[in-house]
C-alpha cells in the first residue's frame, strides 16, 4: 500500500469537509510552568516567544529571552530560548545553512551547560526531522545511526529513544514498514522501561496503529491506536488520533466510522492553528 497516496486520500477527504457535527475529546493540560518551576515573567514571556515562532521578530525575542533568562540563572531557558530561534528556521523549512547553524548552536549550549536533552533534540526532532521532510532518506539515515551510536556510548536513554524515532521515520518512507515498526515498537519500550518523558506517547503509540494499518494488520492497529486514546494530552495529538483511526477504519472498510473520525479531525483543524499546520504538512508531503 503506498503511505503517501494513502494519507493523501484521507486529507483530501478531510480538508473537504465542511458540516461539523462532533464535539472533540477532552485532552489534559500540561502545565509546563509547575513542571519545570519556570519564573512566571519567564513563562509569559516565553509563551509570546513561541506565538511568534513563524515571524522573523521571534529571533530578537529570543535573544532577549535568552538574555533575561541568564539574569535569572535559569540555563534551561536559555537552551528553550535558543530552539525558538532553531525553530523558526526549521518551519520556514527551506533554508539548510540556517537550520544547521542553530542546531549547532543548540548542542554546543547544551554541552556547556550539562543539557543533553536539548542537543539530542536538535539533531533529532530538528535536523533529522528536516533530511526527512525533504525526502533525503539517506542522508537521515547516516544522521540518525551517527546519533544512535553516540547516545549508545553516553547510555543516554532519552537519545536513544530518539534515535528510534527518526529511524522508524525514514523507514516508513523507505517504505520498509517491518522495519519502521521494529524501531517504533523500541522506541515505546524503552520510554516505558526507562520512566522517559511520556507527554508524546499517544502520538507514538498512534503511528504505531497507523503502520499496522498500513501493513493491513488491523488487530494490531486497533490494539494501539486504543492505547493512544488512553493518554491524549494535547490537541495535535487527538488529531494524529482522528486522523489514524480513520485510516484504520477505512482499511476494514466501514466507511461511516471512518467518516465520522475525518469529521472530528476537520473540527480541530478549524478550531486549532497547531493542527492546521499539521494538515498543511501532510498535504504538502
Amino acid at each position: 500500500m503506498n503511505t503517501r497516496r494513502t494519507s493523501r486520500h484521507i486529507l483530501t477527504v478531510l480538508l473537504c469537509l465542511t458540516t461539523l457535527c462532533s464535539l472533540p475529546m477532552r485532552a489534559q493540560q500540561r502545565d509546563t510552568q509547575k513542571e519545570y518551576n519556570v519564573d512566571s515573567t519567564l513563562y509569559v514571556y516565553y509563551l509570546h516567544c513561541k506565538a511568534e515562532v513563524s515571524s522573523p521578530t521571534v529571533i530578537q525575542m529570543s535573544d532577549t529571552l535568552f538574555r533575561m533568562a541568564g539574569e535569572k540563572g535559569d540555563q534551561r531557558m536559555q537552551a528553550v530560548a535558543l530552539c525558538n530561534k532553531l525553530d523558526f528556521y526549521y518551519y520556514q523549512n527551506k533554508q539548510l545553512d540556517s537550520i544547521t547553524h542553530y542546531v549547532n548552536i543548540v548542542k554546543d549550549f547544551a554541552r556547556k551547560t550539562n543539557q543533553p536533552k536539548y542537543y539530542y533534540f536538535a539533531w533529532s526532532k530538528r535536523l533529522i526531522n528536516y533530511y526527512i521532510k525533504q525526502h533525503q532518506n539517506n542522508i537521515a539515515l547516516y544522521e540518525a545511526n551517527k546519533m544512535m551510536q553516540e547516545a549508545e556510548q553516553e547510555k543516554y536513554m532519552d537519545g536513544i529513544a530518539n534515535a528510534y524515532n527518526v529511524l522508524s521515520s525514514i523507514y516508513q518512507l523507505k517504505r520498509l514498514y517491518s522495519l519502521a515498526i521494529d524501531n517504533k515498537k523500541k522506541e515505546i519500550e524503552i520510554t516505558l522501561e526507562y520512566d522517559l518523558d511520556k507527554y508524546n506517547l499517544s502520538t507514538t503509540y498512534s503511528i504505531l496503529g497507523g503502520l499496522y494499518s498500513l501493513t493491513g494488520e488491523a488487530d494490531k492497529a486497533i490494539e494501539y491506536l486504543n492505547k493512544s486514546a488512553t493518554c491524549i494530552y494535547s490537541s495535535t495529538q487527538e488529531f494524529y488520533y482522528y486522523v489514524r483511526l480513520a485510516q484504520y477504519y477505512l482499511l476494514i472498510e466501514d466507511n461511516a466510522q471512518a467518516w465520522e473520525y475525518l469529521k472530528k479531525a476537520k473540527d480541530l483543524s478549524n478550531s486549532k492553528k497547531k493542527c492546521r499546520r499539521i494538515c498543511k504538512n501532510m498535504m504538502e508531503s
